[in-house]
């Protein structure tokens, strides 16, 4: 009884059980390859730009009412000598999202950082910044 359990139809559960390990396979490898930080020593050059400013985006608050601490990152790049060479650091902004923030206290939020398509992130420093409410002060 038992036996046969496993001997009908093994070509078919032989089958299912490589195609379960197939699917494994490939999401594993697929979720490493997206954990992946890049380093510097995957690019042809990179550059550290050590003041771009903080920028804060809100779709319903006024932001100039806000303060952040500390005002300016440290932005390290990489990518093809060319694309480096053309890049400014104007073409690079540090943005913090405002949405969800709870107005009772302050809080540290991530740093989003965006530029221009063929540059590659590999660090921003640091990658939380403090912001203040309205009416305290640091």
């Amino acid at each position: 009884m038992l036996t046969e359990l496993f001997i009908k139809d093994w070509k078919w559960k032989f089958f299912t059980l490589l195609l379960a390990v197939l699917i494994w396979l490939t999401i594993h490898h697929n979720i490493q390859r997206e954990t992946r930080t890049p380093t510097a020593a995957a690019f042809e050059s990179t550059v550290t730009y050590g003041t771009i400013p903080v920028q804060l985006v809100s779709t319903r608050e006024n932001v100039s009412s806000f303060a952040v601490a500390p005002a300016t990152v440290a932005v390290k790049v990489g990518g093809s000598a060319e694309n480096i060479d053309k890049l400014q650091a104007s073409q690079i902004r540090a943005l913090v999202g405002l949405s969800g923030l709870e107005s009772a206290k302050d809080q540290f939020c991530p740093v989003d950082i965006s530029m221009p398509p063929g540059i590659t992130l590999i660090s921003v420093e640091p990658s939380k910044v403090g912001i203040l409410m309205p009416g305290k002060t640091p």
